[in-house]
């Protein structure tokens, strides 16, 4: 074969070859291609994918621990709430499927709530939180540390007579979300409380968690994040990660 067949034959190849990994990447049949900056911040079965976020709602003070800084730059509409949720990410996932979900929790009343705080998942899912813990912190020149809350995971109920300010200001959660574990937690009057839960879910599936609040004062607060991502890596070191749930990449 001449020189001049091959050097085009090798061309076509190569342009062949990029253009399916590119599809494979951003495929355009699935309705769009936006891609978020990531970066893999550990190593080993699970992996912590830090996100860039707008950061939306009121500003919440990040907690400090030994290891780590968290922020809370999630919320959603808080419109009418007065227990004010926010989360350390929107969307949950890890190679383990099992993640660490650090939530806040800001009373912007003037009134001490004690609070009915509810979780809820898909019911024809294996998915729900496990433990739940809430930071206490220290005294001066100490750590604070977290402390275990008790959690209800069977015939959870709530005192319907007791919390019916609150329950009329509840939004909708969609059919088949049932609750899966709840707690009581009080909230100080003008305060931030924050909690640590860890949920578990199955390979291959993905979904809308609610985590609800419900005030003895008639404050209330409503948050939904997702669990169940799938990511590609597009390129090399220092690449962006595509992040695909529901089979959108977004």
């Amino acid at each position: 074969m001449r020189t001049q067949e091959k050097t085009f034959l090798i061309a076509i190849i190569v342009l062949a070859i990029s253009a399916g990994i590119y599809f494979f990447v951003y495929p355009s049949w699935m309705g769009g291609s936006e891609s978020l900056d990531a970066n893999i911040t550990s190593t080993g079965d699970e992996q912590d994918i830090s996100e860039e976020e707008e950061y939306i709602g009121p500003r919440v003070q990040p907690l400090v621990l030994a290891d780590q800084t968290i922020e809370f730059p999630h919320t959603d509409d808080n419109e009418g709430e007065t227990l004010i949720i926010k989360s350390d990410r929107k969307l949950y996932y890890s190679d383990s499927y099992r993640s660490d979900v650090y939530i806040s929790i800001t009373n912007t009343s003037n009134i001490d709530q004690s609070t009915a705080l509810l979780f809820y998942f898909p019911g024809n899912q294996k998915a729900e939180p496990a433990t739940l813990e809430l930071y206490k912190n220290g005294l001066p020149a100490q750590a604070g540390k977290w402390e275990f809350v008790t959690f209800y995971k069977n015939n959870i109920k709530i005192n319907q007579g007791l919390l019916d300010i609150a329950i009329k200001k509840r939004e909708s959660i969609p059919d088949g979300t049932i609750p899966k574990a709840g707690a009581q937690i009080s909230v100080s009057a003008g305060q931030t409380i924050y909690l640590k839960t860890i949920i578990t879910y199955e390979p291959n599936t993905e979904g809308e968690f609610w985590i609800e609040a419900l005030g003895d004062s008639g404050s209330y607060g409503l948050l939904d994040p997702y669990y169940g991502l799938f990511y590609v890596r597009a390129g090399g070191s220092g690449s962006k990660l595509i992040k695909i749930r529901g089979g959108v990449v977004f």
